[in-house]
C-alpha cells in the first residue's frame, strides 16, 4: 500500500499549478476546493488529476486553450510543381518507363500515368521513384519479386529426372505447383506432373492405375471381362457404373477400378461370398467388452461369423432367406431405421473392428441385441423365409451371461 501524501507537500504541488487550496487536504482522490490564479475561478480538481495526470485543474481554461489556433509546421511541398516539367517528364519516361497522363502535381503528390512495360494505369510519386531500385507499377514489381525467388528451371528439371519424370524442355516454367507436360521414364506414360507433388512423393498415375481413360477404352476394357455397360461411362474410375453380366444377365453397379484393377466380377456368378440369387442370412451379434451390437449379412457358405468370433463377438440370432437379394434389403432397411429414425450413430471405429463392418455397429446401451433382432423380424415379414439347410457352419456355445442363443436350425416366429 503506497504511503499517505503529506498535506503540506500536496498544497505545494497545487500552488505550483497556480491552484490555491481553500480547504484542508481531503485526500488524493477526492475533490479539493481551490482558487485558480489565472482566471480567478473556484474549481474542485483532485490531487491525482493534477499531480499524476498533469492536468491544469481548471476545465474552462483548458477548453479555452484548446480553441486557440494551432501552429502547424509548413508543408515541405506545396500543391503545384514549380520545377522544370520537361526535365521531370523526360526523366520518368527514360529512367522509370512511366508515361504521365497529366502534368506533375508535385514531388510528394500522386501522379497518374501508364506503366510502359505492361501498359496498365497506375499512380506513383516522384519522391518514391527517386529511391534506389524503386519501380512504378505494382504488378511489374510483384513479377520481379517472383522471378528473384523462383527456383531456376534447370534445377527443377534435374530434380524431376531424379524422380523418374522427364519434363518437356520447351515448356515455360512458372512455379512448382503448376502442371508441367512430362513423360514417365519407367513406362512412358504421358501426364501433367506438378513438380511440388512429385517432390512430395507422388508418382505416375498411369503406373498406379489412376490415369484418366476415355469412354471407348473403358468400354473395351470391361467388355473383355464379360461385362456389358448399361449406362454411359461416368468419366471417373471410382464412380458407380451400371453394367450387365453377359453370362447371367445380372445387373449391378460396380466401379471401373473394382472391375479392372481389383478384379471383382459378377456377384451372381461368384462361387464364394455373398450372391444375390443364392441363400443368405441376416444375423445379429454382440460384443460384451465393447458393449456394441451389429446387424450384418452373410452368404450361406461364408465364414463371416468365424471372423467375428475371433475378435470376441458373440452370436445372438440370424434369419435365413432363400434369396440373398431379400436378405440384403432387410439389412438395408434395418440400418436405415437405426440411423434415420432412431438417430443412433456408429459405435465402433475402424481400428476396433479390423474384420470390417464398423459402420453397422450401434451402442448396446441405446439399442440392445433383442431390440435389434425385433427390427430384423419386422422388416423381414414381407419376404418369404424358409427353414435353413442342415449343413451349417458350427455356432459358438451360449455366453457366460446365461443368454440363450438361437440355433441356426431353428426358425424364429415372426411375432408383431
Amino acid at each position: 500500500m503506497p504511503p499517505k501524501i503529506d498535506a503540506l507537500y500536496a498544497a505545494a504541488v497545487m500552488l505550483d499549478r497556480f491552484l490555491v487550496p481553500q480547504v484542508e487536504y481531503p485526500g488524493s482522490s477526492k475533490p479539493w476546493k481551490c482558487l485558480h490564479l489565472l482566471c480567478g475561478r473556484i474549481v474542485e480538481p483532485t490531487y491525482n488529476s493534477v499531480a499524476n495526470e498533469g492536468s491544469g485543474g481548471c476545465k474552462p481554461c483548458s477548453y479555452r486553450w484548446r480553441r486557440l489556433p494551432k501552429k502547424r509546421a509548413p508543408r515541405p511541398y506545396q500543391r503545384g510543381f514549380k520545377g522544370d516539367q520537361q526535365k521531370v517528364r523526360a526523366w520518368v519516361i527514360r529512367e522509370k518507363r512511366f508515361l504521365p497522363m497529366e502534368e506533375c502535381p508535385g514531388v510528394s503528390h500522386k501522379w497518374r500515368g501508364w506503366c510502359m512495360d505492361c501498359w496498365q494505369e497506375t499512380t506513383t510519386r516522384v519522391d518514391s521513384m527517386r529511391r534506389p531500385g524503386a519501380g512504378v507499377c505494382f504488378s511489374c514489381g510483384k513479377k520481379r519479386g517472383g522471378q528473384k525467388r523462383r527456383t531456376p528451371k534447370a534445377v527443377v528439371m534435374a530434380k524431376l529426372r531424379e524422380h523418374g519424370v522427364t519434363p518437356d524442355p520447351d515448356h515455360q516454367f512458372t512455379r512448382t505447383t503448376d502442371p508441367w507436360p512430362s513423360i514417365c521414364a519407367a513406362a512412358g506414360h504421358p501426364w501433367n506432373a506438378r513438380p511440388a507433388d512429385v517432390f512430395s512423393g507422388h508418382g505416375c498415375p498411369g503406373c498406379a492405375g489412376m490415369a484418366a481413360i476415355t469412354a471407348e477404352d473403358a468400354v473395351a476394357a470391361v467388355t473383355l471381362l464379360g461385362v456389358e455397360p448399361v449406362d454411359p461411362y461416368p468419366g471417373r474410375i471410382h464412380a458407380r457404373w451400371r453394367v450387365r453380366c453377359t453370362t447371367c444377365d445380372h445387373v449391378w453397379s460396380p466401379t471401373y477400378s473394382n472391375l479392372v484393377h481389383v478384379g471383382s466380377g459378377c456377384p451372381a456368378c461368384a462361387s464364394h461370398g455373398f450372391a444375390p440369387d443364392r441363400p443368405a442370412y441376416v444375423y445379429v451379434v454382440v460384443h460384451p467388452r465393447h458393449q456394441s451390437v451389429k446387424v450384418g449379412l452373410r452368404g450361406v457358405h461364408t465364414n463371416r461369423l468365424a471372423d467375428h468370433f475371433r475378435q470376441g463377438w458373440e452370436f445372438h440370432a440370424e434369419l435365413y432367406f432363400e434369396v440373398g437379394a431379400d436378405a440384403r434389403t432387410v439389412e438395408r432397411l434395418t440400418h436405415e431405421h437405426i440411423r434415420a429414425v432412431l438417430r443412433l450413430s456408429v459405435h465402433l471405429t475402424k481400428e476396433q473392428m479390423p474384420q470390417r463392418g464398423y459402420e453397422e455397429t450401434v451402442s448396446r446401451a441405446e439399442l440392445d441385441e433383442v431390440a435389434a433382432w425385433t427390427l430384423v423380424q419386422r422388416f423381414a415379414a414381407p419376404y418369404a423365409t424358409a427353414t435353413p439347410p442342415t449343413l451349417m457352419p458350427p455356432q459358438p456355445a451360449p455366453s457366460s451371461r446365461g443368454q440363450v442363443l438361437v440355433e441356426p436350425g431353428d426358425q424364429l416366429a415372426l411375432d408383431f
